[in-house]
């Protein structure tokens, strides 16, 4: 019962400097990155290309720069397929560009808060969804605080959303996030102090319209908001009854169409010509779609139960037809969601919004609309707050039990702990390797444990440009240590792909960088003899005193 009674004493806002605190402290080493990793800085550069030839960037006024944003024949080239996000292109011009001066821990720390940030406000909005217990009824009761709670720590220190928060390209994951839930919370009113139950006004459905218009224009991801805020007027606990739940989430659905139709007209203007979308693995709509769903519980929901390794580019093999195994077995578990959400709907509302949130959020990853990058951790980032919201309301549903039964409720409690430290060690190990492209990329083949072909082209290369910048700071020891590294993976790979021309190129700067210039000479000749026509090789060779016919 004391448990009980300081649990209700926690405030919002010790959650959110807890929150805040937590997620600065979980990927700390990240801050002492001094470049962008991954498409950070190609997203600044893309945004800065409507300006080339004229003055720069930063002698332009926000009205200048929101003049060619507003261009379709000039903003319209600087986006890419989908990407239509003119907040995304103020945001990055006037807080990385003009606020930070292109200073990645500045830009980093900006994620790492809207990471904390996102789950405070998932926090709250479960606070508010989860049904209370009969008295007292109150804002600040926190008879769910302890459920709400596990969801939203959940969300912020699950490794799958390592990635969205680690690049400062993904920002608009992160701030899409964070609109879509204040959106959600906007619609979620605490009740009154003395009890009764908690309406959104008329004020607060326009707000919440507002908020999703905003999200869209960050990232398309927001659309999901056009389903979900709808689905959670009906399903709110306190909202009276059906018939004005009904009334209330029709009118909010007419304007969020009205928002939506405003936007994929806008859409449609400044799309880009380029980057021409391909369904995955090809043969049309259908077999997109069959992938797309093989995709969620190959890589994602794999992900989710054991979230290691992580990965820049999760490997994935395409279905072949509409008959494969995989996709049956896909399907069949997708069924399975349905009916799951069929059983929680009079059970608990809670869990069936969750999972309606992860599901339509997931939609348009699932190749219903093409998108050349079918599997990525950050796509993750949106829907696992469903998922958090799901296992905040299984959370609630079992908690009973466990209070009357300490055993359990020890055992439940050692759990997640342990599973807490478990993701705070994953992301802290991540964040090392986020710090550099080079570190990004050889975690990305090497913790996997891959030993593919391109898996040694590729660390065989990287090890090489490790030991450069490694030299260039006077670090023998190290450079030496990745020498051996890449040429363990470039003999492994020789005797693999006896045919892999890049293979032997970098086998020959390889020789070169540690002295064995005979072994250089062999591995160009080599080279040439399977591609003559390769111009690195060409000018490899010369460089070795090797002439370009490769007979010499």
């Amino acid at each position: 019962m004391a448990g009980d009674a300081a649990n209700r004493n926690l405030k919002p806002a010790g959650f959110l400097l807890l929150f805040l605190l937590l997620s600065l402290a979980l990927y700390a080493p990240v801050l002492s990155s001094r470049e962008y990793v991954y498409d950070g800085k190609l997203q600044i550069e893309r945004l800065h290309a409507p300006f080339l030839g004229e003055r720069p960037l930063a002698e332009r006024s926000a009205g200048e720069c929101i003049a060619v944003l507003a261009d379709p024949v000039r903003f319209g080239p600087a986006t890419s397929h989908l990407s239509w996000r003119p907040l995304t292109a103020l945001t990055t011009i006037f807080v990385d560009s003009r606020l930070f001066r292109e200073t990645p821990a500045l830009s980093l720390a900006l994620n790492l808060l809207l990471h904390g940030l996102n789950a405070w406000l998932l926090f709250l909005c479960l606070r508010r969804f989860l049904p209370r217990r009969p008295a007292p009824c109150t804002p600040d009761n926190g008879d769910n605080n302890g459920p709400a709670a596990a969801g939203a720590f959940l969300f912020l220190l699950h490794p799958l959303n390592s990635e969205a928060v680690l690049c400062a390209g993904f920002r608009p994951d992160l701030v899409s996030a964070t609109l879509i839930l204040a959106a959600t919370l906007l619609l979620l009113p605490a009740p009154p102090a003395g009890g009764g139950i908690g309406r959104p006004t008329a004020l607060r459905l326009a707000a919440a319209a507002a908020v999703t218009a905003a999200a869209l224009l960050f990232k398309e991801i927001a659309a999901a908001a056009v389903v979900l805020l709808p689905l959670l007027l009906l399903l709110k606990p306190d909202g009276g009854g059906w018939k004005t739940r009904g009334r209330t989430a029709l009118v909010l659905a007419a304007v969020l169409a009205g928002v939506f139709a405003i936007f994929l007209a806008a859409w449609f203007r400044f799309r880009a010509p380029v980057n021409p979308s391909q369904f995955l693995g090809g043969g049309g709509r259908a077999l997109g779609v069959a992938n797309g769903i093989t995709a969620l519980w190959e890589i994602y929901a794999h992900r989710l139960a054991w979230p290691w390794p992580l990965r820049v580019a999760h490997p994935f093999e395409p279905v072949a037809s509409l008959a494969a195994a995989r996709f049956l077995w896909a399907a069949a578990a997708t069924a399975g969601l349905l009916a799951a959400a069929a059983f929680l709907f009079r059970r608990n509302r809670t869990a069936l919004f969750g999972l309606a949130w992860t599901a339509v959020c997931f939609l348009p990853y699932l190749q219903l609309v093409p998108i050349p990058d079918p599997v990525a951790e950050r796509f993750a980032y949106v829907p696992m707050a469903g998922v958090a919201m799901l296992v905040a309301a299984l959370a609630w549903q079992f908690r009973p039990l466990a209070e009357t039964r300490p055993p359990l409720r020890r055992v439940c409690l050692a759990v997640g702990i342990g599973l807490a430290l478990l993701y705070a060690g994953m992301d802290l190990r991540r964040s090392l390797d986020w710090r550099t492209d080079i570190g990004l990329n050889i975690a990305n083949w090497e913790e996997a444990g891959d030993t593919s072909p391109a898996a040694l082209e590729n660390l065989g290369a990287l090890y090489q440009m490790k030991a450069h910048g490694l030299r260039a700071e006077q670090r023998p020891a190290a450079v030496r240590e990745c020498l051996d590294k890449a040429g363990e993976a470039l003999a492994r790979l020789r005797a693999m792909r006896p045919q892999n021309v890049a293979g032997w190129r970098l086998s020959a700067a390889w020789a070169a960088a540690t002295g064995r210039p005979e072994e250089a000479r062999a591995f160009i000749r080599e080279a040439l003899r399977l591609s003559p026509g390769d111009a690195e090789a060409r000018e490899m060779a010369g460089k070795l005193g090797v002439p370009e016919t490769g007979n010499g």
